[in-house]
């Protein structure tokens, strides 16, 4: 728009002013008259002339150079106006790019969160396992107690029933006193009776112990194998976790590097806009200072080529910055896909 606007102020002063008009030009024409106010009128004549002539030449000058001037002009302009909507794309995108990797930092904190989250469970899963253990030993102890216990009663019971010492004290008393024969079967009558309930009260306390003794094999057989399972249980558990701990963490920190990489090719990215932005703005002041010296100064076409020169130099450098950053643009929206995707498995997997 600068150019155009260049183009137009440049194309204006080629209509002439008459010799009666205030400008630039006036000064050249009414200095002859005051410096020769006593010369001849056949000089004021020839000045006048002079003057006129100059004045065509100049017309010409303009008139052959403007179109050229206008085609210029109109392509910097186009150019100009290409590239800002360019810079406008760019700036849509680089926000597309901010509101990414803020997503991503929102995942990655929920994936913190949900790594603390398993910690706490496997703790707690720790702890019921253990408290599970301890009661399983104490029960396993109790039993033990219980059965020894049963044990010391049995032998403490047959010891109590084996009367020997007595039967013969009473025997040898019997002879002594020489006791009748009814006296005597009625004694062995009475033995043998006592004798039988003792039998029959040892085979009912060995078949109790017996009773006793498998079943207690067996709870012991029970526990055993629940602890082991307990165990395998556990260790199967904390294995789990452990792998399950440390690809989270893997994750996590492959995901807080390219997080730090994008966050530094964004910055990148705006100190290379930033250097557009003033590298444009100074284009521009250029060419508003170019139009007043144009305005101003007419005479220089070749320094007005080479400053057009430099403004083409200047704009495919700013092409080439743009390819540069559409292509790290495309780079980064891959490298961020693949993120979500990964972000994605760990949320399945959790």
């Amino acid at each position: 728009t600068s150019i155009s606007t260049m183009a137009t102020e440049s194309v204006e002063p080629v209509v002439v002013p008459p010799p009666a008009s205030s400008g630039p030009e006036e000064d050249d024409t009414t200095a002859v008259p005051t410096t020769t106010t006593t010369s001849s009128p056949t000089a004021i004549a020839d000045d006048a002339s002079s003057a006129t002539s100059k004045d065509h030449q100049q017309q010409r000058t303009v008139s052959t150079a403007s179109p050229d001037s206008d085609n210029e002009e109109d392509g910097h302009a186009m150019e100009l106006a290409l590239l800002q909507e360019m810079i406008h794309d760019r700036e849509k995108r680089m926000k597309h790019i901010e509101r990414t990797t803020t997503k991503l930092e929102n995942k990655l904190e929920r994936c913190r969160v949900h790594l603390s989250e398993t910690e706490m469970k496997a703790n707690e899963a720790r702890t019921e396992a253990n408290h599970v253990l301890h009661t399983f030993k104490q029960r396993i102890i109790k039993s033990s107690k219980y059965l020894g216990e049963l044990e010391a009663n049995v032998r403490k019971s047959s010891g109590s029933l084996d009367n020997e010492k007595e039967y013969d004290k009473m025997i040898k008393n019997m002879n002594k006193q020489r006791c009748s024969e009814d006296e005597v079967y009625d004694f062995v009558r009475k033995s043998q009776s006592q004798l039988c309930k003792a039998m029959h009260a040892m085979g009912i306390l060995e078949h109790q112990l017996e009773i006793i003794k498998d079943h207690s094999e067996s709870l012991i057989k029970s526990f055993k194998e629940k602890l082991n399972g307990l165990l395998e249980e556990k260790s199967m558990v904390e294995l789990k976790m452990m792998n399950q701990l440390m690809s989270e963490d893997q994750e996590r920190k492959q995901l807080q590097a390219k997080v730090d990489s994008l966050d530094k090719q964004h910055l990148t990215q705006l100190d290379v806009w930033q250097q557009s932005m003033t590298s444009l703005r100074q284009l521009q002041l250029a060419a508003h200072q170019h139009d007043d010296q144009k305005e101003e100064e007419s005479d220089y076409d070749s320094e007005e080529e080479i400053d057009e020169d430099l403004l083409r130099e200047i704009i495919d450098e700013r092409k080439e910055d743009v390819q540069e950053l559409e292509s790290l643009a495309k780079t980064q929206q891959q490298q961020i896909q693949e993120l979500q995707d990964r972000l994605a498995e760990l949320n399945r997997i959790s």
